[in-house]
């Protein structure tokens, strides 16, 4: 990712991988557009479901508590009630950001990801709906952390420098093009 400068790094992220025996360093969490994430959270509920997998590791990504449900109210409901809950709560777009990250590259080897990234695949919203790498990163380590004992977290201590953090959108562009005329 060409945009983003590392500006400081305290620590090295593969000792840390190794010390804290994490399969996953993200960066921030940030909040993703409702526009690029249409019908994602669905998907990965339908996963979950025809997989047999329950969705409790979700729940720090749905929209709160706003149901009355505590996170170990859903871990205790059958798969199908934890699904259902989950799904009228909706997502809340949080997402790892900004293409930084540490992982052991046997998670994203393992078959359960492999049928998962096929499930993806052929909902069609990596096309359809612009679906991208960082929302199905960060829930596929969400939902599938339990049943394959992921270990992930956000690293705080990295200072990034991101250009779209710093400038409008399409600024570039439209600077490129004055610049031919």
């Amino acid at each position: 990712d060409t945009d983003t400068i590392v500006k400081s790094m305290p620590v090295d992220p593969f000792r840390l991988l190794e010390d804290e025996q994490l399969d996953y360093i993200g960066p921030i969490m940030y909040q993703d557009g409702p526009r690029v994430v249409e019908g994602i959270w669905e998907t990965f509920l339908r996963f979950a479901v025809e997989e047999g997998i329950h969705p409790r590791g979700l729940v720090p990504l749905s929209n709160g508590n706003k149901d009355g449900y505590s996170a170990e109210d859903i871990s205790g409901m059958s798969l199908e009630q934890a699904t259902d809950v989950l799904l009228h709560r909706g997502y809340n777009l949080m997402i790892f950001y900004c293409n930084w990250e540490v992982s052991n590259v046997n998670i994203w080897r393992s078959p359960v990801f492999g049928r998962l990234a096929r499930f993806i695949d052929a909902a069609g919203g990596i096309i359809l709906r612009r679906w991208g790498d960082c929302p199905i990163r960060t829930l596929s380590l969400y939902l599938l952390q339990e049943a394959l004992g992921w270990k992930f977290r956000q690293y705080r201590g990295l200072v990034l420098y991101h250009k779209a953090w710093h400038s409008t959108a399409g600024t570039e562009l439209q600077e490129s093009m004055r610049a031919r005329k």
